[in-house]
């Protein structure tokens, strides 16, 4: 049992909720001078610099801002589309997504749905939801036309067909790394975003010459 008496008596009023014990003061009731920096979100993004992507998870604090570290033993919601491995440095991600002109959904989550930090300006310590992340994936196919050979083994291209309306993935130059150039290319992306109706990230998976430049029957022109 606990009993408190304030110096006013029965008119003295106490937060529970916000009790301080400071070194310097016998009791301190309140919030401390000097606010914590304390987190306010933790959740999970990925780096897209690179195809497979590293799995990060981001500490958001009041006063520091972001926190970014490599995320170790996360999940997918579906293994088709995206592969887990770990690297020794962190969670490697691979999307496989099936080549027909879809998008598909899936969700990165981490090892766990929460985690004790300290989330609160009295320097106190509560479990915070640790946000998990979406993903849509798919394989875009674009057919470009080479509009110069300028001899430095790149091809600058321009669009002429797609196989998808959203993500269309339109490279502006082909590397053939030679001074030869085809009149035209078909090339496959992975095309990843993280909202259905954003802009996609595109990574080309390869690129085989052709000699047409016609539309092919398996896209629509751009």
């Amino acid at each position: 049992m606990l009993s408190l008496i304030g110096s006013h008596g029965t008119r003295s009023k106490l937060a529970y909720d916000k009790i301080i014990h400071d070194s310097n003061e016998s009791d301190y009731v309140g919030l401390p001078p000097n606010p914590c920096d304390f987190i306010t979100d933790i959740f999970l993004d990925l780096d897209t610099s690179s195809q497979p992507s590293a799995v990060m998870k981001t500490y958001d604090w009041s006063q520091t801002g972001p926190d970014t570290y490599s995320a170790n033993s996360s999940f997918t919601s579906n293994s088709s589309l995206a592969q887990i491995s770990n690297n020794g440095a962190g969670d490697m991600v691979t999307f496989t997504p099936p080549n027909d002109g879809q998008q598909h959904s899936v969700t990165i989550f981490p090892a766990s749905p929460q985690e004790l930090v300290q989330n609160c300006i009295a320097c106190s310590f509560g479990n915070l939801n640790v946000m998990s992340i979406d993903i849509f994936v798919s394989i875009a196919f674009t057919k470009v036309k080479t509009t110069s050979t300028p001899g430095t083994g790149w091809c600058p291209s321009v669009p002429i067909c797609s196989n998808t309306s959203t993500p269309r993935c339109n490279p502006s130059s082909i590397f053939e790394g030679g001074s030869f150039c085809h009149p035209a290319h078909d090339c496959e992306f992975l095309a990843v975003k993280f909202s259905l109706n954003g802009s996609a990230l595109c990574y080309p998976n390869v690129c085989i010459g052709n000699t047409s430049t016609a539309p092919s029957s398996t896209c629509t022109p751009n």
